[in-house]
């Protein structure tokens, strides 16, 4: 088995910190997920704060830790770069390594990169074409994506397991960007290509980024409605989906999911009801990242396609900066 050489760059939660207590088991990190896949070795890592690079490499055991991006793509020879700074730097940081890595057989092959892909549209098409010139593959870190229970949905769809969709209702929190994106990814996953939307309620909790409540129709002809609701009263990331004959719903930010059939009704037998006991099943939602960083390997090999390529992240950049741009106007 091939082992690549990894960097690290943003030495933060989702690189590692919500992996610190060694004896949390599940890959909520990319530190994590390359400590477990066979076919990875952490080499370096880089933080803006020298402090925090050094915590995370004595941590992580990533053999040397930088301040610099541009002094480790200088001084280490890596193959797969997790890309882990807040979205705003995103640009600048891609750029470096698609520079490093420019005309180098020996440069990095895949860049990992968290969501959104970038603030602005701008942004992420200028990232995907230094990538691009580049030759560097992407894969971007929807998570809900490399879960097999999230990704056995679109097939009891598409089936029609339970008949034909008459509709969704998806929830979350904190931002359309920042969260609201996952929720889009996932229906696009689910349901194809956007094809019309409107703003049904908006309002502001993060600086920049509204919480946009939506209707949403795709060109598959399934529409339903899109929930943004308040952080600071609870967190919520859920997902019902209306069959003919039943209900699919994610749960718990997506780690259930519930399948509902119809009965006839116990009192008047001439209905059909939901059943009151589900077929509850947990997801691996936890493991994500590792399932990520695995799934993205297999498609750098050429072993089968990217789940979350960047050009379906650029998409869902693109349509909520649509969203916000119909806000301001």
């Amino acid at each position: 088995m091939t082992e690549y050489r990894v960097a690290i760059i943003g030495c933060g939660n989702i690189a590692g910190r919500w992996n610190n207590d060694p004896a949390t088991s599940h890959a909520l990190t990319h530190a994590k997920a390359y400590d477990l896949h066979p076919g990875t070795k952490l080499v370096a890592c880089c933080d803006s704060e020298m402090n925090r690079a050094r915590e995370f490499a004595s941590r992580w055991g990533a053999g040397n830790c930088y301040q610099s991006v541009d002094e480790l793509l200088a001084r280490e020879k890596v193959d797969i770069v997790s890309v882990c700074v807040p979205t705003p730097s995103h640009r600048d940081v891609v750029g470096k390594i698609a520079r490093a890595g420019k005309g180098k057989s020996g440069g990095p092959k895949l860049v990992l990169l968290e969501k959104p892909v970038a603030a602005s549209e701008a942004d992420a098409l200028a990232l995907a074409a230094d990538l691009n010139s580049a030759v560097i593959a992407c894969s971007v870190n929807y998570i809900r994506r490399f879960d097999s229970l999230l990704q056995s949905v679109r097939g009891r769809i598409a089936t029609g397991e339970l008949g034909k969709v008459q509709q969704f209702r998806g929830r979350y929190t904190k931002g359309l960007l920042n969260n609201g994106s996952h929720l889009v990814n996932l229906l696009r996953f689910y349901f194809g290509r956007i094809e019309r939307w409107h703003i049904l309620d908006y309002f502001q909790e993060l600086e920049g980024d509204p919480t946009v409540s939506l209707f949403v129709q795709f060109a598959s002809g399934v529409n339903g409605t899109i929930q943004g609701l308040r952080e600071s009263c609870y967190s919520v990331f859920d997902l019902d989906i209306m069959m003919e004959q039943g209900e699919i719903r994610l749960l718990d930010f997506c780690n259930r999911l519930d399948i509902l059939k119809t009965d006839p009704d116990p009192v008047y037998p001439s209905y059909r009801v939901l059943q009151r006991e589900p077929l509850s099943m947990k997801t691996d939602l936890a493991n994500a990242v590792y399932h990520y960083v695995s799934q993205s390997i297999n498609a750098l090999e050429g072993k089968e396609e990217f789940l979350s390529p960047l050009a379906d992240a650029i998409y869902d950049v693109t349509f909520c900066v649509r969203v916000k741009e119909a806000i301001r106007s």
